[in-house]
């Protein structure tokens, strides 16, 4: 059984899992066709549940168990688990607060629970929601949006986290697609110094202390002179008594906020952003798409011209390879032709041979009949 001490925070998917005694029992939640190998770690008891099932449910381990069930609402007993992951799959329940009010159900005291999710606020995700029609995410998790809810539903407290950089595994094999995200990433980055590719996504593990229990709390207002929280009044900052004067239990003094101050609230982090693409409305989603789509314009037609290019290189190639048979017949030709000339010249050597023998032979006759007449 896992233990309820701390011990190392593990900071590796592998690490976590590898700790584990055998006959530990991990559910998989949102598996999908499973979002680790679980071959890899055949001591574990494995629970795969999801809401469909996946064509690649048939080939799982004996090890490992499907069910098919929601996130809201797991069909475990209470404290079942040893490690719970949630791998890429918290954005895209339809009620995260119950999903993971569940997940602290199904876990046992001291048990852990590894969530990966993308940055709502982050380019990549930005662009996949954008490529995709919102590509099946349902909740926009960022950092203190993912701790605030874990922290104010359930007792799972934070052990450690990793930041995840982009992939932009979504575009799949396109070259095309890769090249221009990649120019928008570079462009960025030299326009106005912002990598988009940072805190692309996030990593948490968590612990059950069921005796913590939630651990989140909210401060209406702060001492003007002091810093210190009002105590006496807890709740949503914005309400109505948000802004009426109160007096620090501290030190004392008398607070008053101006009529027109706005208390800012987490979840207005979207208009800080939107704020933010103000002020570089180049990296808004819309330029980014118009940029985007002028990009793959640019890029259509500069595959036509290459195609293009292609084939007339194809037909200069058919063309050098039709005048090189003709250069090759025209060289055979020629070797016959040399091959007849080299004939001929043995047969005038042969012929001036046997013309010079007859001559040689006429003047000794000749000669012969000269002293024969005149001796």
């Amino acid at each position: 059984m896992h233990t309820g001490s701390v011990g190392k925070s593990p900071l590796s998917f592998k690490d976590l899992l590898s700790s584990l005694p055998e006959g530990s029992r991990v559910l998989d939640l949102g598996c999908g066709g499973g979002t680790f190998n679980y071959s890899q770690f055949p001591g574990l008891r494995i629970d795969a549940i999801d809401q469909s099932v996946h064509e690649k449910v048939k080939d799982f381990p004996p090890h490992a168990r499907f069910v098919q069930g929601v996130a809201s609402a797991i069909p475990e007993p209470d404290n079942s688990f040893d490690v719970v992951v949630v791998n890429f799959a918290y954005e895209h329940f339809p009620d995260s607060t119950k999903a993971l009010r569940e997940i602290d159900r199904v876990t046992r005291d001291g048990g852990r629970v590894w969530i990966s999710m993308p940055n709502a606020g982050s380019f990549e995700d930005q662009l996949y929601r954008n490529l995709t029609a919102g590509g099946g995410h349902l909740q926009r998790p960022s950092f203190e949006r993912f701790l605030r809810q874990a922290y104010e539903s359930t007792s799972l407290k934070l052990l450690s986290y990793v930041e995840l950089p982009a992939g932009f595994t979504f575009l799949g094999e396109s070259e095309e697609l890769r090249h221009l995200t990649w120019a928008i990433v570079d462009a960025l980055r030299r326009t106005v110094g912002i990598d988009a590719r940072t805190r692309s996504g996030y990593i948490f593990v968590l612990q059950k202390f069921s005796s913590f229990g939630p651990g989140f709390l909210e401060h209406m207002r702060c001492c003007s002179v002091c810093g210190s929280p009002d105590e006496t009044v807890q709740g949503c900052v914005g309400g109505e008594s948000a802004g009426a004067p109160w007096t620090c239990s501290i030190c004392g003094a008398r607070n008053t906020y101006p009529a027109s101050l706005q208390m800012v609230h987490l979840d207005e982090v979207e208009r800080a952003l939107r704020l933010r693409w103000e002020r570089y409305p180049q990296t808004c989603p819309e330029k980014l798409r118009e940029m985007m789509e002028e990009r793959t314009r640019w890029a259509q037609e500069l595959e036509r011209e290459v195609t293009a290019q292609r084939k007339h290189a194809q037909e200069l190639q058919e063309e050098f390879d039709a005048r090189g048979r003709w250069g090759q017949e025209l060289d055979r030709e020629l070797g016959k032709a040399r091959d007849q000339v080299a004939t001929l010249q043995q047969e005038i050597e042969r012929l001036q041979s046997e013309r010079e023998l007859l001559l040689s032979s006429l003047r000794l006759y000749l000669k012969h009949l000269w002293r024969k007449h005149f001796h």
